[in-house]
């Protein structure tokens, strides 16, 4: 199966491509594509422009997934007395309902659960996303010429790096085992109830996520307004250069001193500026953890730092001295060991988030992806609401028309209904008075008869002036003798002569040519049209006498004109 992770970050789309198979996944691809800085650049339509060409290489059968930010998106700890997945679900709704700030009917609700306590407990991640940002992510797939096949979260996609994607969720128990608790609740992977916690720290572009874990199992997900942006702006600022060029600055050669021994002021200045901005993180970070640590009760111990501005040199170190916790950019995975963070050869760094999007398309119902595209978005239901959605409006006016015409057809049909009995009280009234059809005799059968009868006699009489309208063959020969006025010294004999419909044809001899000439100029003003064609003699000319054969078109009916 091929599996198409989609980031779409404020700095550039990244896209990773993975394919998985009974012994793991195989990356395929990593694709990077800039997006313009330029605040005048429409960053919507370059980034479909992007992913149309992209996504057109790619079969149907493809699994496409993109994430709605974080920040769209309200999670909440909570344990259930069950395992079910689908009670949870169901369950969800109810239990955020004092704790999210918008309607349940304008949300779509989530789970992941992140652990299994006991023997029937479950500990619960549990979201609600507002439908806007969902309909938000699905125009924009579809403006790409993409069918989503799941629509993760940001945080929990990026947890497919450390937790085991492929297992069921672990389960919490004590050193010894509750009684009743069944084989497959025994042989699930165990972790210690007091855990120490990791923490993910993903720095973006503009914005920033703080993932917790404890065992390689996901605990907390926060959302950081926080990004490398900031301190572009900063050197932007300090240096009265253009953005986009403090940009190129920052990612080019970025640093922060952590001593001011054999270093310029240039340099000092330069390091102070990007502190600054670092200084806002780590204070941001702080607070973060403070509150997560009080939420979960546990225990921090290190913080791995992954995305672009993690390349920023000596960012680690300083980080560790503002908040007090070992902090490093990410080394290695347990759980994806060919992926090489240390040495950031193809820019893994960068691409961490749009791999845990693609591991969401492979993952197993077991261990399910987190996927929004429930209810009316379902991939089943998707189809039909975006008709209903944009045929809505038709709709109710056709509806409406519908109604008026039913009303109308009402008030038509019983005013058809009372002319119809008082056409027929007519009918009766004029077959007595025309047909002479009284009582029982005057019935609309036998008023149908006398019609009949009638009409035939109407269409007989018709006929019978149309066919004292029509020329006999002998009043055609009388109307080309006076035509032509022939004479006797020219010998005109008409052999044969033949009206067949709209057709005449004219067949003889004539001892003189004076008198063919004057036959066919006759002809011709009786002709409709003009047209008179000479035609091949059927008779045997006689001797010593020129022979002619005309045919010509005529009209069968007498107008009045001749």
């Amino acid at each position: 199966m091929r599996s198409l992770g989609i980031d779409i970050g404020s700095f550039s789309i990244k896209v990773v491509e993975i394919e998985s198979s009974s012994k793991g996944y195989q990356v395929k691809a990593f694709y990077e594509l800039p997006l313009s800085q330029d605040p005048n650049k429409d960053r919507k339509i370059e980034t479909i422009d992007h992913l149309r060409k992209l996504t057109q290489k790619y079969p149907p059968e493809t699994q496409f997934v993109m994430a709605v930010k974080q920040s769209h998106v309200s999670t909440r700890h909570r344990q259930f007395p069950f395992r079910e997945r689908h009670k949870i679900l169901k369950s969800i709704a109810f239990e955020l309902e004092d704790d999210i700030p918008f309607s349940q009917e304008d949300a779509i609700f989530d789970s992941k659960i992140a652990a299994y306590s006991g023997s029937s407990q479950a500990e619960v991640l549990a979201l609600a996303c507002p439908k806007e940002f969902i309909e938000e992510s699905l125009q924009m797939a579809t403006d790409c010429g993409v069918e989503l096949d799941v629509l993760s979260v940001e945080g929990f996609a990026l947890s497919n790096l450390i937790e085991s994607w492929q297992e069921p969720p672990p389960l919490l128990v004590s050193q010894t085992k509750q009684p009743g608790e069944s084989s497959e609740t025994q042989n699930s992977p165990e972790i210690p109830a007091s855990s120490r916690a990791t923490v993910l720290l993903q720095l973006g572009h503009e914005s920033s996520l703080v993932t917790v874990f404890t065992n390689q199992s996901l605990i907390a997900v926060r959302h950081l307004d926080w990004g490398a942006k900031s301190i572009a702006m900063a050197l932007s600022k300090a240096y009265n250069t253009p953005y986009v060029e403090s940009l190129k600055e920052l990612r080019k050669k970025a640093f922060v001193l952590l001593h001011e021994e054999g270093v310029t002021d240039d340099q000092i200045r330069f390091s102070n500026v990007v502190k600054s901005q670092l200084d806002e993180l780590a204070q941001l970070l702080r607070l973060t953890l403070v509150e997560i640590k009080t939420e979960t009760d546990v225990h921090m111990e290190a913080v791995l730092l992954l995305g672009g501005p993690s390349r920023l040199k000596n960012i680690g170190p300083y980080l560790t001295q503002k908040i007090e916790l070992p902090t490093n950019r990410i080394q290695q995975l347990p759980q994806h060991p060919h992926l090489d963070f240390k040495s950031d050869s193809h820019g893994e760094l960068s691409f961490g988030l749009a791999l845990g999007l693609a591991l969401e398309g492979v993952k197993k119902p077991r261990n399910p992806a987190t996927n929004l595209l429930k209810g009316e978005f379902a991939q089943g239901a998707q189809s039909g609401w975006a008709l209903w959605e944009n045929w809505k409006p038709t709709a109710l006016r056709l509806a409406a028309v519908f109604a008026v015409i039913l009303v109308y057809s009402m008030i038509k049909d019983n005013r058809a209904t009372r002319m119809a009995d008082e056409s027929f009280n007519l009918l009766r009234s004029h077959a007595a008075q025309v047909a002479n059809l009284r009582g029982a005799q005057a019935t609309p059968r036998n008023v149908r008869n006398f019609i009949r009868e009638q009409e035939n006699i109407e269409r007989s009489r018709k006929q019978a002036e149309q066919l004292s309208q029509i020329n006999s063959s002998l009043e055609w020969l009388n109307r080309i003798a006076r035509q032509t006025q022939l004479r006797p010294e020219w010998g005109v004999e008409v052999r044969r002569l033949s009206v067949r419909g709209g057709q005449l044809e004219i067949e003889g001899d004539a001892s003189q040519a004076q008198a063919i000439e004057a036959i066919q100029s006759a002809l011709r003003s009786i002709a409709r049209g003009g047209q008179v064609d000479t035609a091949q003699p059927q008779l045997t000319p006689r001797p010593r006498r020129q022979a002619f054969a005309y045919r010509l078109p005529i009209e069968r009916m007498d107008r009045g004109g001749n």
